[in-house]
C-alpha cells in the first residue's frame, strides 16, 4: 500500500492523476519547530530534504508497513526560506519581499519503506518571478485571497486565480510549484515497485496545459 503522508489537497490531486491507489495518512510534524532548531545549519536543498525525510520517518512509524510518500515544498529568496505566513500581516511582508524579484520553489519528494526505512529522495527546483507590485495590488490581493494563503509557502499559490496579478512568469516544473513534481514523483513510485501506465509528458499537458 502507498501512503501519502500529507494533508495537502494539491498533492492529493496530483497523485490521483497517476492512478496509483493510495491512502492518506495524517502525521503531526511541526515544521516550524524543526526549522527553528535545525534550519540555520542547512542550505535550501538540505532543508527540504531533511523535512521530507523526517516526515516520512514519522509516518512510517505510524503506518508500520507499506510505502510512505512525503514531500516538502518551500519558497526561497537569496537562500532564505520564507515558509508559510502565520497571519495576513506576515503574508503582506512576504509578498512585498518577493515583489519585482525572482525566487526559487524547491520540493523534496521522499519515498520510504516503512518496515525497513529504505528510502529515496528527489529534488525539483523551479523559478518564479513576481511583478513589481504596487501597494494597491498587494492590498487587493490580500483582501481577495484572505486566509487561503496562510497555508501557502511564500503566501501565494500559482494555481490560485488571485495570484495571477502577482506572477510575471515561471521556469521549470509547474507541478513542482503547485507542490508535487509530477515526473519525479512518478519515477520514485515506479522505483518502489508500483506500476504507472501513463505517459507523464502527455499527462502534464492534459492536466496542466504545459510540458512539465
Amino acid at each position: 500500500m502507498l501512503y501519502l503522508a500529507s494533508s495537502s489537497p494539491r498533492r492529493q490531486q496530483i497523485l490521483t492523476w497517476l492512478e496509483v491507489p493510495f491512502r492518506q495518512l495524517e502525521v503531526n510534524f511541526d515544521e516550524d519547530d524543526y526549522k527553528k532548531n535545525h534550519g540555520g545549519n542547512l542550505d535550501s536543498e538540505e532543508l527540504v530534504t531533511h523535512l521530507a525525510y523526517e516526515k516520512a520517518k514519522l509516518a512510517g512509524q505510524k503506518a508500520g508497513q507499506g510505502v510512505i510518500l512525503t514531500a516538502d515544498t518551500d519558497v526561497f529568496l537569496d537562500n532564505q526560506v520564507l515558509g508559510k505566513p502565520k497571519n495576513l500581516n506576515q503574508a503582506k511582508k512576504m509578498i512585498k519581499t518577493l515583489s519585482g524579484r525572482e525566487h526559487q520553489v524547491i520540493t523534496a519528494v521522499c519515498l520510504m519503506e516503512a518496515e525497513t526505512g529504505h528510502h529515496r529522495i528527489e529534488l525539483e527546483t523551479s523559478v518564479v518571478e513576481f511583478f513589481d507590485l504596487t501597494g494597491a495590488v498587494i492590498t487587493s490581493y490580500l483582501k481577495k485571497a484572505g486566509d487561503k494563503i496562510l497555508d501557502k509557502a511564500g503566501a501565494y499559490a500559482i494555481q490560485m486565480k488571485e495570484s495571477q496579478n502577482l506572477i510575471a512568469g515561471w521556469r521549470g516544473s509547474l507541478s513542482n510549484i503547485i507542490g508535487l513534481p509530477l515526473a519525479k514523483t512518478a519515477e520514485l513510485i515506479e522505483d518502489f515497485g508500483f506500476v504507472i501506465d501513463k505517459d507523464i509528458r502527455q499527462l502534464a499537458l492534459d492536466k496542466l496545459g504545459v510540458n512539465d
